[in-house]
């Protein structure tokens, strides 16, 4: 694996081999209104293009 991206979940994660990890500090949209879910959808998408855009 060459990117591994940790959302902020606030759980310890496994050792593992990668050659990049990538912490996203998204804010939990459980409970949450639909607009709010809706602001952390497209927060997500444009990290994710970023991402792409880093790696290519």
């Amino acid at each position: 694996m060459d990117y591994l991206v940790i959302t902020g979940c606030e759980e310890t994660c496994p050792a593992v081999l990668t050659k990049k990890i990538v912490e996203w500090n998204l804010p939990d949209p459980k409970g949450k209104p639909i607009n709010f879910f809706r602001e952390v959808r497209d927060l997500v998408e444009n990290k994710v293009r970023g991402l792409l855009r880093e790696i290519l």
